[in-house]
C-alpha cells in the first residue's frame, strides 16, 4: 500500500474519532473497530487491523470477528 493510501485510511479513521497507528512492520494499520468499538474494558486497545501490504486490502476485528475489504468500510 502506498503512503498516500495509508494516510487516507488513517486520516479517515481519526476523522471519525478512532485513534490508529501504523504497526512497526509497516504493513498493518491498527485501530479500534468502527463496528463494535473494540474492548469494552479498555477503549484504547486496538483489536481492529487493516492488512496494508497488497490488494485486496483486508481488515479484521479480533473482538467481533467482522472482516472484509476496505471498500466495505
Amino acid at each position: 500500500m502506498n503512503d498516500k493510501l495509508k494516510k487516507l485510511i488513517t486520516d479517515n479513521l481519526r476523522k471519525h474519532g478512532y485513534s490508529c497507528k501504523l504497526e512497526s512492520n509497516g504493513n498493518e494499520i491498527a485501530s479500534r473497530c468502527p463496528y463494535c468499538g473494540g474492548s469494552e474494558n479498555n477503549k484504547s486497545k486496538r483489536q481492529f487491523y487493516i492488512k496494508a501490504d497488497s490488494p485486496p486490502y483486508l481488515f479484521h476485528c479480533f473482538k467481533c470477528g467482522d472482516s472484509g475489504t476496505i471498500s466495505k468500510l
